[in-house]
C-alpha cells in the first residue's frame, strides 16, 4: 500500500490514568480512562512507495492521481516563481558562474513545471467521465503544458529544427506550432508592473493556479462524497 514502511523498535511505553473527561469523578465513582504513551524510534532503512499492488477503486485512484499532479503543478510554479526571482536579482549583484547556476535553476523548474503539467494533463484525459463532469475545467493550458512537456524533454534532438528549420518541426513541436502558433519553447515573459510569468507565451501561471484551486476543491468534494458513501 501507499505509504511509508518503517522498521521501529518500542523503546519506552508509559500508562497513565486520569479521571474520565477531565472532570471530577462523583463520590463513590472510580470511573477512569487509560491512555499509553509510546516512544519509536527506527532501527533501519525507511522505504516509501506510491504503488499499490492491490487494485484500488478506480475513482479514488483517479482523483488520487489528480491531486497530486495538481499539487505537484502548484508547487513547481512556486519553486519556478522563486527561482526567476533569484535569477533577476543575480543580474547586478553575482559573479559570472553564480548567475549560469541561477540560470540553470529557473531553466530547471521551468522544465518540471512543464512535466508535472504534461502528467495532470494525461490524468485529466484519463479520469472517468463522472470525475470530468464533476471538475469541469478548461483544458487548453493543459494541452498546452502536454506538448511542451515532449519538446522540453527532447531539448538535445529538437534544437536543430528550430534553429534550421522551423517550418518542418517534427512530432509534438509540430502540435505545439499547429495549435499554439505563439509558442515559444524553453522561455519565461516575466511582467514586473503585476509579477505574471507566462510559460512559453502560452500559459500564464497566475490563471492556471487559481484554476487549480478550484480543481482542488471539486475533487476533494468529490473524495469526500464518496468516503461518505462507502461509509453507508
Amino acid at each position: 500500500k501507499r505509504g511509508l514502511n518503517i522498521p521501529v523498535s518500542i523503546r519506552h511505553a508509559q500508562l497513565n490514568s486520569k479521571r474520565w473527561g477531565g472532570q471530577k469523578a462523583r463520590k463513590g465513582e472510580q470511573e477512569l480512562s487509560r491512555t499509553a504513551k509510546v516512544t519509536i524510534s527506527m532501527v533501519g532503512p525507511v522505504k516509501r512507495t506510491t504503488f499499490s499492488q492491490e487494485q484500488p477503486d478506480p475513482i479514488e485512484e483517479a482523483v488520487g492521481d489528480l491531486l497530486h499532479w495538481s499539487w505537484s503543478v502548484r508547487l513547481q510554479v512556486r519553486r519556478l516563481t522563486k527561482s526567476l526571482r533569484a535569477e533577476l536579482n543575480a543580474w547586478n549583484n553575482r559573479p559570472g558562474v553564480a548567475r549560469e547556476r541561477r540560470f540553470s535553476a529557473t531553466s530547471y523548474d521551468e522544465h518540471m513545471l512543464a512535466v508535472a503539467g504534461g502528467n495532470l494533463d494525461r490524468a485529466i484525459r484519463k479520469a472517468r467521465r463522472p470525475i470530468k463532469q464533476a471538475i469541469q475545467i478548461s483544458t487548453d493550458s493543459y494541452r498546452a503544458l502536454w506538448l511542451l512537456r515532449h519538446n522540453y524533454e527532447h531539448w538535445d534532438e529538437l534544437r536543430r529544427p528550430y534553429r534550421q528549420h522551423p517550418a518542418q518541426l517534427p512530432g509534438a513541436a509540430a502540435k505545439l506550432k499547429k495549435e499554439f502558433p505563439k509558442a515559444d519553447p524553453w522561455s519565461l515573459t516575466f511582467n514586473p508592473a503585476d509579477g505574471e510569468i507566462v510559460l512559453a507565451d502560452v500559459v500564464p501561471l497566475t490563471p492556471l493556479v487559481k484554476e487549480l484551486r478550484e480543481l482542488e476543491k471539486a475533487l476533494l468534494r468529490l473524495k469526500k462524497s464518496a468516503v461518505r458513501k462507502a461509509a453507508t
